[in-house]
């Protein structure tokens, strides 16, 4: 289940919070202010090295889900500033989870994460690659799948993670908001619902819809 982060990890979450709060200090000396007070307000430790963690997706507009019908809430691209949680929000929540998977979910290909468990938790979830190391036959099979979802719906694609960083393991990667966890029937209703969003199938018990993910420049 999703848990604080304890021992080692705590100590390297720490570190991560003290390094890249520092990199938001000194870029407020140079001179670097939100765009509005608004984002100031929502501003969190990933703003301060967007360039590096920004959503391989912000490119991608809502018109690129939906032709004929308006785009869906539950479909919304939203660019690292518009993240409504905080450093404030964030409770250290950190899922593990193997490769190739994790890193689909923290590059935006992938949103649905299967569990057999339900979670309350809502806001930034902190993605670790587990120590196991994907065969390269797995990797083909999962990007060609996701592929194959988001060109049945229009959407250009960016560079798989195989095309850029790869599959790193035993690391931190970065992190995602969890906005809902349902029922593997309440999910199916979703996606029947919202027929212009890609349809990921996943057969577990609760899925876990994770939005807005942010990279970290270098995984931990």
């Amino acid at each position: 289940k999703t848990s604080q982060l304890s021992g080692d990890s705590q100590v390297l979450y720490e570190k991560l919070r003290a390094s890249l709060h520092a990199s938001g200090k000194e870029l407020a000396k140079r001179g670097f202010q939100p765009n509005s007070e608004k984002e100031e307000g929502k501003k969190s430790r990933f703003y301060a090295t967007k360039a590096d963690n920004e959503d391989e997706f912000s490119f991608v507009s809502e018109s690129d889900f939906t032709k004929a019908a308006a785009a869906s809430s539950m479909g919304r691209l939203l660019p690292v500033e518009e993240s409504p949680y905080g450093d404030g929000d964030d409770t250290g929540q950190c899922l593990s989870m193997h490769q190739p998977w994790a890193s689909l979910l923290v590059h935006g290909f992938k949103r649905a994460e299967g569990r057999a468990w339900r979670t309350e938790h809502r806001g930034r979830l902190w993605i670790h690659a587990a120590g196991k190391v994907p065969e390269d036959e797995e990797i083909e099979l999962l990007e060609q799948t996701y592929r194959s979802i988001y060109e049945a719906q229009g959407v250009p694609l960016p560079p798989m993670p195989s095309q850029s960083s790869g599959y790193p393991t035993s690391v931190l990667l970065g992190c995602v908001d969890l906005e809902a966890c349902w029922t593997n029937s309440e999910y199916a209703q979703m996606l029947k619902s919202n027929s212009a969003l890609p349809q990921e199938d996943n057969d577990n018990e609760y899925i876990f819809w994770c939005l807005r993910p942010r990279r970290l420049g270098v995984p931990l």
